[in-house]
């Protein structure tokens, strides 16, 4: 997911005009289809099933259970500062506690629970984000040069989603009192992200971020930019970019976007794990 060196490029851009002349000069065979590059693979559709109620609840709680794992991942790393270690066991069983709320809720609704991560989530986000703060040799990547700075940004990136994941539920969902359970719940996951923007970047400068007055945040030594409470006037729901790990040549650093349950990871009703 990490950007191509300029290095990288110029060693291979003779390669990859030559690989992309040749076909698009291949044989079209008098097909009528738009023409391709390459060997993407073909476009598939999103996956049958219903947005209803049950697979709602159902995509909520296997949030609960990736940000469990994510947890308990980081922990397992020995990349989590003592700073951290009180309050995150404490989001863990905050977590816990959300997904028996959602597995009752979905039972009452008529679904049965889905007690796993995310499988979407975790294999587009999660496994690449880990991989760049603790670092893989298989694939050839770096542990982070500050694993302690990337673990706080990634449990404050996920608890953030996790809270606009359920507003955006909330316009979805039909029973008044499903939307009511799912606000209480948001409401614990933006109480842990302004924990860990308060650790991090400290009191009382991390109450208020400057996006506020339509000001920029002073970045830090490392380039990132310190974590607030309050970052704008409402909840949003607009996608999160996360920028961690070890700088490359050019001074570029991984990053992903996290974005709010859509089709393709909801968890449909005939799923299971």
């Amino acid at each position: 997911m990490s950007a191509l060196s300029r290095r990288g490029l110029l060693r291979t851009g003779g390669m990859l005009s030559l690989g992309a002349m040749i076909a698009a000069c291949g044989d079209r065979q008098d097909s009528e289809a738009p023409g391709r590059v390459g060997n993407a693979p073909p476009v598939t559709d999103f996956p049958p099933g219903e947005v209803d109620d049950v697979a709602l609840l159902r995509t909520a709680t296997s949030l609960e259970y990736t940000a469990i794992e994510v947890y308990r991942s980081m922990s397992k790393a020995g990349v989590v500062d003592d700073a951290y270690a009180t309050p995150f066991e404490r989001f863990v069983s905050d977590h816990g506690e959300h997904a028996g709320r959602l597995s009752t809720l979905t039972r009452v609704t008529g679904g049965e629970p889905y007690k796993c991560p995310n499988p979407w989530i975790m294999e587009r986000a999660v496994g690449p984000i880990l991989a760049n703060i603790i670092g893989d040799e298989t694939a050839g990547i770096e542990a982070s040069d500050n694993p302690q700075r990337d673990v706080a940004n990634l449990a404050m990136a996920f608890e953030n989603l996790a809270g606009a994941s359920y507003q955006a539920m909330v316009a979805q969902l039909t029973e008044p009192e499903l939307r009511h359970e799912m606000m209480m719940i948001a409401v614990d996951e933006v109480r842990h992200a302004s924990v860990i923007a308060m650790i991090r970047t400290g009191t009382p400068k991390a109450y208020v971020g400057p996006q506020l007055f339509r000001a920029e945040a002073e970045v830090e030594e490392d380039g990132l930019a310190p974590l607030f409470v309050l970052q704008s006037r409402s909840g949003s729901l607009a996608p999160l970019t996360l920028v961690l790990g070890k700088p490359d040549e050019a001074g570029g650093r991984f990053s992903a976007t996290l974005e709010t349950p859509a089709e393709n990871s909801v968890i449909y009703d005939y799923m299971s794990c």
